[in-house]
């Protein structure tokens, strides 16, 4: 799965709460996996299969975690399989 990783000095609570608001205000729907996760996706799956670049699909999984040395990784997969 590609993605992303954003290192932040936010816990890890603090930094989903961020995203998950962010991916909101950009109109994606989001939903609530754990207390320090969430999906957020946006477009129409059959549609994009039956129309291919003319329709846009994504899906995300947006998962943060403390490493224990002050930092939080927040990490943005894309289309989970």
């Amino acid at each position: 799965m590609a993605g992303y990783k954003i290192v932040t000095n936010r816990p890890a609570k603090d930094a989903v709460q961020i995203a998950r608001q962010a991916a909101k205000e950009l109109g994606f729907s989001v939903a609530r996996i754990d207390e320090c996760a969430f999906s957020a996706g946006k477009g129409n799956l059959p549609l994009s299969i039956f129309l291919g670049a003319f329709i846009a699909y994504c899906d995300f999984e947006v998962r943060a975690r403390e490493t224990g040395d002050g930092r939080t990784d927040v990490i943005i997969g894309r289309n989970r399989p």
